[in-house]
């Protein structure tokens, strides 16, 4: 995997089998990238609804 990050973007280079389909590819890319971040920023894991004032 290769990527560059931008100020509010990225953009990735992947290798993969070819009967990878993409959409789950990104899946799991979402899926681990806010796990990562959840873990490192608890405050990111508020519902869907709740205040997000502290997050300013």
């Amino acid at each position: 995997m290769q990527g560059s990050v931008g100020k509010d973007h990225i953009h990735l280079l992947l290798s993969c089998p070819p009967g990878m389909a993409p959409s789950k590819i990104l899946q799991y890319l979402k899926g681990r990238s806010s796990r990562l971040l959840q873990d490192e920023f608890p405050v990111l894991k508020k519902g869907i609804g709740d205040s997000t004032t502290d997050l300013v």
